[in-house]
């Protein structure tokens, strides 16, 4: 299961959180897309499919710059949700884009797994 990817948010997100055997990983991206256009709101899933294609082939030609920051590049692997949480904070605060639901989301994974163990 992923918490988010490079391309959420269209595509301005700049960690990539998923679960793993060995707990959370988190890669942390070097470079970003610019000038990606937000995916507009859609009606059904034809509608949506035409509109994310249309998308792809603006992210196929996007420039891609470099973020220039200390953690560019650097992954972490086999964390525990309360330090995926700490490190996601430390990401954020060092000026990477990192969605607020992940927060949220590893808020209540901390919960349900600080519940199963009492």
């Amino acid at each position: 299961m992923s918490y988010c990817r490079f391309s959420s948010d269209d595509w301005t997100c700049d960690v990539y959180v998923y679960e793993a055997a060995e707990g959370v990983c988190i890669d942390v991206a070097s470079s970003r897309h610019i000038g990606i256009p937000k995916l507009p709101a859609f009606e059904n899933t034809n509608d949506w499919w035409s509109k994310y294609q249309e998308q792809m082939k603006v992210v196929h030609d996007a420039e891609l710059v470099k973020i220039g920051l200390p953690l560019d590049g650097k992954d972490f692997y086999g964390l525990t949700y309360q330090e995926a949480f700490d490190k996601l904070t430390e990401i954020k605060a060092a000026g990477y884009n990192v969605p607020e639901y992940v927060f949220i989301a590893l808020q209540e994974d901390i919960n349900a797994a600080s519940s199963e163990t009492n």
